[in-house]
């Protein structure tokens, strides 16, 4: 996010950036969290359910902003489900 010259917030985005991240930037990016600390996820992050799975396992309170908005998958409500029964 930048500020522009009179004040105002401006999103810079490339596009499809999400998309370019391996399974194992998101391990090595994990591999830096500890048990408790927050984790906030959109769905258009690269390999979402893989990531809320990880998350989980390691102990992260996983948070969802749900957009872009397409239909949250099943394996989304399954992992969420277990983590839940887990707490």
């Amino acid at each position: 996010m930048l500020v522009e010259d009179g004040g105002q917030n401006a999103i810079v985005i490339a596009p499809e950036s999400n998309a370019r991240l391996s399974l194992e930037d998101v391990r090595a990016f994990l591999a830096g969290a500890e048990a408790g600390e927050t984790i906030l996820l959109q769905n258009e992050c690269a390999h979402l359910e893989a990531t809320i799975e990880l998350a989980a396992r390691a102990g992260l309170r996983t948070w969802l902003n749900a957009s872009p908005q397409p239909t949250v998958s099943t394996t989304f409500t399954r992992c969420a489900c277990r983590t839940a029964r887990s707490s």
